[in-house]
């Protein structure tokens, strides 16, 4: 008899569809629960008419492993699988520490690859907050090449000059996705408030805040009296509100001030990689069953569901190429075991639209990869996935204090919105949603509330950007 107690679902990405890594680092996956990976396979039955009257012959075909993973959503528990289920690889949100040498712009890891932190948010195009000899610098990552990081000044353009380090030592760098270097001026001024707790843009600087969001991190250089890590409260035009203290300052002479996020982010995009999963049933006493191997595993669908005074939900649908049958021998070379962390809730966080604050009672949101196996002719296993036009949608339910949405409905009124939710620890996931559409609106007279439930679909992005961004902050 097996104890549900005594499972566990781990996974490797793979380097080639469907292929098991040399000596994989595996990492587990925690989970509700509910039904192991299950083979799909189709019932051929023969149309063959014999004259004694018998049963038809039956033969089953393909193999076509499926699973949905449903579990609280919990911080970085399923980083990798969102990324791989929204199509894209993080950018930013992470903090690595590791052992480099340094000479001019080239970052040096003592060992390992760069790409060995692709799970960490390390891309090109992101930031990072360097300590140059005590100094804390604002960088660009310009290439990744192997074990060397390529990096530029703040403003993507200056090639860095880093202070040489031969033998080396230990840092810790904070990635995020956005950063920048803004010019100040005697017209183009930021005015940092005491008793407002804000930080004002003017001139050509008014649009500097359009990548931040509520819950981001920001660390600025360059400052008399603001330097360091604040966090977005609200954003409004050329204001930027934060929480904790400021000193009163207004920066209006020709200085550099570089500021980034510790953000880290993951839109819709068109980078499906395909995972190896493998069950573990470890009080089966033979010892000869034990392990199942998945591979060629693709994230099919993401499902988060929020609903009043409960953990935010997550449902993962897998889809895989290849399953093995049980066996006695585990594939993985290490496991790494997930930290025990509180899950999101729907009571801390915020909900908003067009900026402002709104009550809602519910948020669904679905996005579905349309992904198709492909067989061969006399092979058991797919031997490749397609990925399909992506379909996204979702739900709100509010109650009806008036018309707006009802009429948003009817007017075909786009909407963009805004979710946060944060964990115990301080740690916060949002879901920035660039412009949707209403496809429905169900108003529920009940015995005592009036309710509307509104179905929404994501629409393009006028300027080809991504439509679903998927945001992390670490508590600071």
């Amino acid at each position: 008899m097996s104890s549900a107690g005594r499972t566990k679902l781990i996974y490797v990405k793979e380097l080639a569809f469907a292929q098991l890594p040399a000596s994989p680092i595996m990492r587990a996956v925690p989970y509700n629960t509910g039904d192991a990976f299950v083979n799909n396979r189709d019932t051929l039955t023969s149309a063959r008419v014999q004259s004694v009257r018998s049963p038809r012959n039956v033969r089953l075909g393909t193999n076509q492993p499926e699973k949905s993973l449903g579990a609280e959503l919990v911080w970085q528990d399923f980083d990798e699988l969102l990324a791989a289920g929204f199509g894209d690889q993080w950018a930013g949100g992470k903090t690595v520490t590791a052992n480099v040498t340094v000479s001019g712009a080239i970052i040096t890891l003592e060992s390992g690859s760069w790409t060995d932190y692709f799970r960490e948010g390390v891309k090109e195009g992101t930031y990072l907050l360097f300590d140059d000899d005590g100094v804390p610098v604002i960088l660009r990552v310009v290439s990744i090449n192997g074990a060397d990081l390529e990096v530029a000044e703040a403003d993507g353009l200056t090639t860095a000059a880093l202070t040489e380090i031969v033998t080396a030592e230990q840092k810790a760098m904070v990635f995020g996705w956005f950063g920048q270097r803004v010019s100040c001026s005697a017209s183009d001024t930021l005015i940092f408030s005491t008793t407002q707790k804000t930080i004002t843009a003017s001139g050509e600087l008014t649009g500097i805040w359009g990548n931040f969001k509520p819950g981001d991190n920001i660390h600025i250089i360059g400052s008399a009296n603001n330097d360091g890590w604040h966090k977005v409260v609200s954003v409004s035009g050329a204001v930027l509100t934060v929480e904790g203290s400021l000193t009163n300052e207004t920066i209006d002479t020709v200085v550099d001030v570089d500021m980034m996020t510790d953000t880290g982010r993951v839109g819709n995009g068109n980078n499906l990689p395909s995972f190896s999963f493998e069950e573990q049933f470890l009080d089966h006493n033979d010892g000869a069953g034990n392990f199942r191997q998945i591979n060629g595993v693709k994230v099919g669908q993401i499902q988060i569901s929020f609903q009043p005074s409960s953990f935010v939900q997550l449902t993962l649908s897998m889809m895989g190429a290849k399953i093995t049958p049980f066996s006695g021998l585990s594939v993985a070379a290490s496991v790494q075991e997930v930290p025990d962390r509180e899950g999101f809730d729907t009571f801390t966080g915020e909900f908003r639209l067009g900026g402002a604050i709104a009550c809602i009672s519910g948020f669904d949101l679905t996005i579905n990869n349309a992904n198709n196996r492909n067989f061969c002719l006399f092979e058991r296993d797919a031997n490749a996935m397609t990925d399909g036009i992506p379909e996204i949608s979702g739900n709100i339910n509010a109650f009806f204090d008036d018309h707006s949405y009802a009429n948003a409905f009817f007017h075909e009124t786009r909407f963009a919105p805004f979710l946060r939710m944060i964990d115990a620890d301080g740690n916060s996931y949002a879901i920035e949603i660039a412009t949707a559409k209403f496809t429905g609106d169900t108003i529920s007279i009940g015995d005592i509330d009036v309710t509307e439930a509104l179905p929404f679909s994501v629409m393009p992005n006028s300027d080809g950007e991504e439509v679903v961004l998927f945001r992390q902050n670490a508590a600071k």
